[in-house]
């Protein structure tokens, strides 16, 4: 016997478990994302046993500092009075060595200094190279600085007069001519040694000792340096994500100022926002703005996404920093607080109360990119562009795990004419570059195969599950209602030629013909 209904059985069965297993997955989506979430907070927190943990404490990953000299070609007309002309070379590159030490836990975070130490590589550097051997000419750091604080306490022109003598005598000038190895790492600086002698014999002096002791600038470092080797960081203090993954990594404390600084015109400005850089937190979005405290600047900064990449397999998003943080206090009141006394044009941040003996160092982006076009007049030999010399950060976004990044400063001097001193009473006001540096980081191929391994590729499954269990639910509600149409169609024909069964029987009972046998006879 045929059974009628079982077109109709199969088409329910299937239209239950289509829609079980289209459900099903937006039922558990959330509870799904959660234990995800959970298990990736547990692998990137800060805490012995995490599998970020051996990277945060002492990196495997290839870390480059690379450094970019000028030289100044042209000194004798930049004493007349004419623009420097700068000739670039490098990269200088060396491999970072970075370790963390002291390292004592908290409730949630974690104190520690970092030391990196600074290896030259010449394979990643520049061809034929070599930072003890080639000469470069630029300006003299430390007789800027000493003039310029000489001056701010005495401005008078016959009292420049005899700075300038004291400083001829000592065989000091405007320009200084060294290698590139002492002009990055420092040199034993003697001008330092004669100020400080000059100082304490003023000093000792009857009646004007005391008054000097007040005005004159204190003693100098002995060694002079951009770039100390090794460099330390400071006692620092971040969050471990224990309680909050969110802030994992985030700065709480920096050479015992906690949260804030004291070195900027505002409270905003002070802020230490952030990470060093090299953790951040995960389920990143392209609508998160990242924050970055730079050690080097003494202030933090944001980022915003770019663009989406690709790193050895693994999809990352790139953010970069946004161009209102260049524009000048003037023309952007956001940035107000970093006047420094005063606002620089855009493109430019005094950072001299974050330096040795606050060196009047101001820093920008490589060859004044994203800055005011009159710092372009005043150097000749830049050519900023914009994909050498942005800053620029690639993160995975489900981990926040750092996939490629590059932190690119330049430093210059300011320098403004002095009457009264030779070398720099004709000078034209210009911030003169000394280098740039590319701090460049980029997970390389085992790393990259460990992240997929460990957590991206179960990501990709649960993904691919979630989208089978929709594909095969769908292909069921469809298989469903093919069933449901099909035994609709076929009740409804065999309903009509029952009917039409029943129609002619009743006409060869009553004796007439069925109407179209009739017409066909016709």
């Amino acid at each position: 016997m045929k059974c009628c209904c079982c077109p109709k059985v199969t088409g329910t069965v299937l239209l239950l478990c289509g829609v079980i297993l289209i459900v099903l997955p937006l039922a558990l989506h959330n509870y799904i994302d959660e234990y995800i979430k959970k298990q990736i907070a547990d692998k990137v927190k800060i805490a012995p046993g995490s599998e970020i943990y051996d990277q945060w404490k002492k990196p495997t990953l290839p870390i480059y500092l690379q450094i970019y000299t000028f030289s100044i070609v042209n000194p004798e007309e930049v004493i007349q009075g004419q623009p420097p002309f700068v000739s670039q070379k490098g990269p200088y590159s060396y491999r970072e060595s970075r370790e963390k030490f002291n390292i004592t836990w908290g409730d949630n975070n974690v104190t520690f200094n970092q030391i990196t130490n600074y290896t030259f590589d010449p394979d990643t550097s520049c061809k034929d190279c070599d930072p003890h051997k080639d000469i470069i000419t630029s300006i003299n750091i430390p007789y800027v600085a000493i003039l310029q604080k000489l001056i701010a306490v005495v401005n008078y022109p016959k009292f420049n007069e005899v700075v300038a003598i004291l400083l001829h005598y000592l065989k000091e000038g405007l320009f200084h001519t060294t290698t590139v190895h002492h002009t990055i790492w420092g040199y034993n600086e003697t001008l330092f040694d004669d100020y400080d002698k000059f100082r304490d014999d003023l000093v000792n002096l009857p009646i004007i000792g005391k008054m000097v002791d007040k005005l004159l600038p204190k003693k100098f470092p002995k060694v002079f340096a951009l770039q100390p080797n090794p460099n330390f960081d400071g006692n620092s203090t971040v969050n471990t994500g224990e309680s909050d993954i969110n802030l994992v990594g985030c700065y709480q404390q920096w050479k015992g100022n906690f949260g804030k600084l004291s070195i900027w015109n505002s409270d905003e400005a002070n802020m230490i926002n952030g990470t060093d850089g090299s953790v951040y937190r995960p389920d990143i979005s392209k609508h998160d703005e990242l924050y970055i405290f730079i050690i080097q600047l003494c202030r933090s900064l944001n980022v915003k996404f770019l663009n989406e990449v690709t790193k050895h397999g693994i999809d990352g998003y790139q953010f970069n920093v946004p161009k209102y943080l260049f524009e000048s206090g003037d023309i952007n009141p956001d940035n107000k607080g970093f006047c420094n006394p005063n606002c620089l044009p855009s493109g430019l941040l005094n950072v001299n109360a974050c330096v040795p003996f606050n060196a009047p160092i101001v820093v920008s982006q490589p060859h004044f990119l994203n800055g005011n076009k009159s710092l372009q007049k005043m150097i000749s030999g830049l050519n900023p562009d914009e994909e050498k010399h942005d800053t620029f950060l690639s993160v995975e976004p489900n981990t926040g795990i750092l996939l490629e990044a590059s932190k690119r400063i330049q430093f210059n001097i300011q320098v403004d004419p002095i009457k009264g001193v030779d070398d720099l009473e004709n000078v034209k006001s210009a911030q003169v570059p000394i280098m740039w540096i590319n701090e460049h980081v980029s997970i390389d191929e085992g790393d990259a195969n460990k992240l997929k391994k460990k957590v991206l590729n179960n990501l990709e499954i649960i993904k691919w599950i979630e989208i089978g269990l929709y594909i095969v639910g769908g292909l069921m509600v469809l298989f469903a209602m093919i069933f449901f149409i099909s035994a609709c169609c076929k009740t409804r024909d065999e309903t009509a030629l029952k009917l039409m069964a029943e129609s002619g029987e009743s006409d060869s009972q009553s004796g007439h013909l069925n109407p179209s046998l009739i017409n066909a006879s016709d």
